[in-house]
């Protein structure tokens, strides 16, 4: 247990601490640059429309594909990442032990609005649900989720 503690976390930390610190910490600067260029957008981001294949059933073992149309203002779709969010429904309607899954830009619609493509595999039967959300995205962040960040459709 100790060994996979240091293995995951501690040695992970280090090798990060060691780039983050390179040429006067300039990745770490341009990092926070890059975060507050987000946050200060952030509000203009929002999935403005939503749908999929028009099914009445769908069984397990299907795919069922969802299109979402995204608005980013100025951010770009290399700033974020577009997700399906999916799972089987509660009582009261909501997703429980969801999954989430990358959706693809597909179009380039102007001013800010993009159009992305999604599919997910219905693994589980029961009422079924989904909805897509935007994060905020970038290969050297080192957690998916800022706090305050996120948009749901």
């Amino acid at each position: 247990m100790v060994r996979d503690y240091t293995e995951k976390f501690y040695l992970s930390a280090h090798k990060n601490s060691k780039k983050y610190s390179e040429n006067s910490h300039a990745l770490t600067k341009d990092l926070a640059k890059w975060k507050r260029h987000v946050a200060t957008l952030w509000s203009h981001a929002s999935v403005t429309n939503m749908h999929s294949e028009a099914q009445k059933e769908i069984t397990v073992g299907s795919r069922l594909r969802v299109n979402a149309e995204v608005h980013l203002g100025t951010l770009k779709p290399e700033d974020v990442n577009v997700e399906l969010y999916f799972g089987n429904l509660d009582t009261g309607g909501e997703i429980v032990e969801g999954a989430a899954l990358p959706m693809f830009m597909s179009e380039d619609r102007g001013n800010g609005n993009y159009s992305y493509e999604g599919q997910m595999l219905c693994l589980k039967s029961g009422q079924f649900g989904f909805t897509v959300r935007i994060i905020p995205f970038r290969k050297d962040i080192q957690r998916k989720f800022e706090p305050g960040l996120i948009t749901w459709a």
